[in-house]
């Protein structure tokens, strides 16, 4: 575990539910600072896929702003180390504020960012679109976007985590689910100028959309359009990792 990464080496207590994960794609994480986009199969994967980069890389975790301050997860949070997670909003529009702190991260501190390409389902399955924070993110801090997709061999065993009893059940009888990682190719990001990025985020605020000129205004919606379709390169990219009973309503638009 890198010295850089603290406290997360608290996460091996995934193997109370799990097994090791067989690791596929190692070649697509470079040496440099990057994004990985997750599966959230389950309530494991983010955090499973940041502690097995940990032993190799300076990481941190994107987490639900909301997720910080919750009772039941707050603990969690400052067991780990608080400064192990960034929070993100679940919404569009306040994505611009909170991208100096993931650029800094990533840009200043080397850190590679690991963040779940979309909100996760309560059947856990995978929805048809994605969010847009981390291609938003990798073209904030001009780095990889590397989608990253956990799977299982018995998913009725892994925990679902608000399913606590079940959890617990499966700890005690020691079901655990032989697992695996798959870091895909990154995806092949349109190129923009800072100014570019920094109007088009800003165009995701509707009180800082008004400041645009209509000139600005418009690139910007050709711009988030081309966000969109690289966040269906990145479902795509997990899709084709999953098996096809976890996909919900999953339509490849090419």
């Amino acid at each position: 575990m890198l010295k850089e990464n603290g406290r997360l080496w608290i996460l091996n207590a995934s193997k109370t539910e799990i097994k090791e994960p067989i690791i596929d794609g190692w070649e697509n994480i470079t040496d440099e600072p990057c994004v990985v986009a997750t599966t959230h199969l389950s309530g494991i994967d983010p955090r499973e896929i940041a502690r097995v980069l940990a032993d190799r890389r300076n990481v941190t975790l994107a987490v639900d702003a909301a997720n910080l301050s919750s009772p039941r997860l707050a603990p969690w949070f400052y067991l780990l180390g608080r400064d192990n997670f960034l929070p993100i909003s679940t919404t569009d529009s306040h994505l611009g504020k909170e991208m100096g702190a993931f650029t800094k991260s990533i840009n200043e501190q080397g850190k590679t960012i690991v963040i779940s390409a979309y909100l996760p389902k309560k059947s856990w399955q995978l929805p048809e679109k994605g969010g847009l924070a981390a291609v938003v993110l990798a073209h904030a801090a001009k780095v990889n976007l590397v989608p990253a997709a956990m799977t299982y061999e018995s998913p009725d065993v892994v925990a679902r985590g608000w399913d606590l009893p079940k959890r617990a059940a499966n700890i005690f009888k020691n079901q655990r689910s032989a697992t695996a990682i798959s870091f895909c190719e990154p995806i092949n990001l349109v190129s923009f100028s800072r100014d570019e990025i920094d109007q088009t985020m800003r165009s995701l605020d509707r009180n800082e959309r008004e400041k645009l000129s209509d000139e600005q205004k418009r690139i910007a919606h050709a711009n988030i359009k081309i966000w969109r379709a690289e966040t269906a390169q990145v479902m795509s990219a997990l899709a084709s990792k999953v098996p096809q009973e976890l996909h919900a309503k999953y339509i490849n638009r090419d």
